[in-house]
């Protein structure tokens, strides 16, 4: 099968951001929705929806997730891509828990 020059810009042949716009601009929109997630789950918070362990333990798992985003040293794109993906799972299933646990910490 003859590679044409459109399908190396594909993975599983779906386009993806980081093989189309490049690492940096998909870096940062990662950036940019890493901090809106952070606000938001701040704002459920200030809200008085959760309590204030919510609050501290989502915003230290959320500025550690945004930590390695915004790493500047990455020599290994594939590394630090596979490092980013099991961040933000274990960022989702620490909300997640922490929601399920309203009515322990409120």
């Amino acid at each position: 099968m003859a590679s044409s020059p459109s399908s190396t810009k594909v993975a599983a042949h779906l386009p993806t951001m980081p093989l189309i716009k490049g690492l940096a601009h998909t870096k940062k929109l990662m950036l940019i929705y890493g901090v809106l997630f952070v606000l938001a789950t701040q704002l459920i918070a200030v809200t008085g929806y959760m309590g204030i362990w919510y609050s501290v333990v989502m915003l230290i798992v959320a500025i550690n997730w945004l930590r390695i985003i915004a790493s500047q040293n990455i020599t290994d794109e594939n590394a630090w891509a596979l490092k980013v993906f099991k961040v933000s799972l274990y960022t989702l299933l620490s909300f997640s828990v922490l929601i399920s646990l309203r009515i322990v910490f409120v």
